[in-house]
């Protein structure tokens, strides 16, 4: 029966703590269409929720500190409201033709739904990125290569020297944490290098931040708050940050 199956698989996610649909659709003997629909009903009860590419049980994570490398499943059901805006408003900085760099992490995906269409081409190390990005023909991808971090599902490594004479337009990255004395910041020391490795070779750095990453710093800063050319939020800093913002030329973007 069909509520046997639902309760199966509520408790196969509430055991491994995520699971991809592709991952469901083999174990249960289903169509991913079906996946589909059983992990729409399982939602409606409250203990798993929708991650990029599948599922993942609903913790609480606040009492973590900050250092704390969460799953990257994890990572994807946070504040996901927030950042389909920050994806949308970071897209609308891309223009035509334009190369650009997109890190990896959870927020960065949300900006391939809104450049569908254009001829862009992207580099990325991001999983996440590339098979996003493998919906829409128009975007040409170039991937980095290296060793796969199962933390943040990308790969990392030193930069292939081909990469290092592309003109880039724009480097959209991602952080843990963003402050204006530390900077912007991660948790994993492998991606902490590629994401200094790559902006010491081009210097337009946009960082895609939600509100709750500000006045937080994590382990290894990567790029010092001067640094950046742009930052892309949910919600408008409060008037210290927008100071410094001011101060260092940064561009602030966040939804009026």
């Amino acid at each position: 029966m069909r509520t046997d199956r639902l309760n199966q698989m509520e408790s196969f996610i509430l055991r491994n703590g995520t699971a991809s649909l592709y991952e469901l659709s083999q174990y249960f003997d289903i169509s991913l269409n079906t996946v589909r629909r059983d992990v729409s009903d399982l939602i409606k009860r409250g203990r798993i929720c929708k991650v990029y590419g599948g599922v993942s049980s609903v913790q609480s994570v606040d009492s973590l500190p900050y250092t704390t490398q969460l799953p990257l499943a994890e990572r994807a059901g946070m504040h996901a409201d927030e950042k389909r805006v920050i994806g949308r408003l970071a897209a609308s900085m891309v223009e035509e033709g334009s190369v650009i760099f997109l890190d990896s992490g959870t927020t960065v995906p949300y900006m391939l739904p809104h450049l569908a269409g254009k001829n862009v081409s992207i580099v990325t190390h991001s999983l996440n990125v590339m098979m996003e990005a493998a919906m829409y023909p128009s975007l040409k991808v170039l991937g980095l290569g290296g060793v796969l971090n199962h933390a943040t599902y990308s790969l990392t490594g030193e930069v292939d020297a081909r990469y290092r004479t592309i003109r880039m337009d724009a480097m959209f990255m991602a952080a843990t944490a963003l402050s204006v004395e530390w900077g912007a910041s991660n948790n994993t020391f492998d991606e902490y290098r590629m994401k200094c490795e790559m902006i010491n070779l081009h210097t337009n750095v946009i960082i895609l931040a939600d509100s709750s990453k500000f006045g937080k710093n994590a382990t290894y800063c990567y790029c010092p708050f001067k640094r950046i050319r742009a930052i892309v939020t949910d919600a408008c800093p409060n008037e210290n940050f927008t100071e410094a913002a001011k101060a260092n030329n940064i561009e602030l973007c966040y939804p009026e």
